[in-house]
This record gives structure tokens, C-alpha cells and sequence, in this order.
């Protein structure tokens, strides 16, 4: 009920800043803006602390509540699938191979560069 009477109070001190052309008026109305977003900031604080303590998924709770924070909604059809270089993939079982081929693809590539390289090499000396 605190934090209505306050944001209803920059409200009005708003209305009057607007209204009437004070300078101290205008001061007052930052310096009690400036401290109504300190106190938001650690109420959220304290509402997200409270809910992680009381959770039995801590990390589900942390993700959940950085989600709300940052905006970021999760749509249950991008879980499905996997984007990489434009190709996707949607099968659950080939998802897990793509580290282990991609790993594979880099050290044959390496390995042609380095070939090509020592016979560049032996064939200048």
C-alpha cells in the first residue's frame, strides 16, 4: 500500500512541476523521483531474492526470473529445433552429433592446412 501512496504522490508532484514553473519544486519532484526508483529497484531485488529462497528449482527460478527481466519469451517450437549456419535441424537424435561432427569437420580442415602447408615447405628446400 506504501508504494501506491508514493507512486501516486510523484503523480501529483508531476502534475504540479507541469503546472507551475518552480525550481523548487522541480528539484524536489527529481530528488523524490530519483529515490522512488532506488526504492523500486530493491523491492524487485528483494521479491526476486525471496523467490529464489523459497523455490524447489533454484536455476528454473533464476532463468524464469531473468526471462521477465530481459523480455525474452521462450516459444515451445524453438525448443525443437536447432539452427545452424541456415541449416535446422529438427531431429533429436542427430542434434546431439553436431558438436562431435563439427569438431571432426575443424581437425580435417586442420590437418589438410597443415599438410599443404609442410609439402609447400619440402618442396622449397
Amino acid at each position: 500500500m506504501g508504494m501506491r501512496n508514493s507512486c501516486k504522490h510523484k503523480r501529483d508532484l508531476y502534475l504540479l512541476c507541469n503546472n507551475i514553473n518552480n525550481a523548487l519544486l522541480k528539484n524536489h519532484y527529481k530528488l523524490y523521483s530519483k529515490i522512488m526508483s532506488n526504492v523500486i529497484r530493491e523491492a524487485k531485488r528483494r521479491h526476486n531474492n525471496i523467490q529464489i529462497e523459497n523455490s524447489k528449482n533454484k536455476m528454473k527460478t533464476i532463468w524464469d526470473i531473468s526471462r521477465t527481466l530481459t523480455g525474452v519469451k521462450v516459444k515451445k517450437e524453438d525448443i525443437h529445433l536447432l539452427n545452424i549456419n541456415v541449416d535446422i535441424y529438427y531431429n533429436f537424435q542427430t542434434i546431439p552429433d553436431f558438436p562431435n561432427n563439427y569438431i571432426l569437420h575443424k581437425t580435417k580442415q586442420n590437418k589438410t592446412k597443415q599438410n599443404k602447408k609442410n609439402t609447400v615447405l619440402s618442396t622449397k628446400q
